[in-house]
């Protein structure tokens, strides 16, 4: 049963990347939703933890955390620097994208 529910859960975090990946705000929201109700899942069956892991699996899944991390600081840095970009444009009413 442990190994099902791990299995939902690298897929919702492989699906939380693509759609990080693809830059849509919707699908992002709906990966993370399904990321957490994932993890809420197998911490409830599991009780916190699952010894029966391998050591290969919890590598794959910290790489998986890993991408997601890099993915969301990279697209939180583009916006701050559109939204400087924008706010620095002056008397402009036009937004021209990077």
């Amino acid at each position: 049963m442990a190994s099902l529910n791990i299995s939902e859960f690298e897929a919702a975090q492989r699906n939380l990347v693509a759609a990080l990946d693809g830059h849509s705000a919707d699908e992002i929201l709906i990966c993370c939703e399904e990321l957490q109700q994932a993890s809420d899942d197998l911490r409830a069956r599991s009780g916190g933890s699952d010894t029966s892991l391998s050591q290969e699996k919890i590598s794959e899944i910290e790489e998986l955390n890993l991408a997601a991390r890099y993915r969301i600081r990279f697209l939180h840095d583009m916006c701050r620097a559109r939204m400087f970009m924008i706010a620095n444009q002056g008397d402009s009413q036009t937004y021209s994208p990077l």
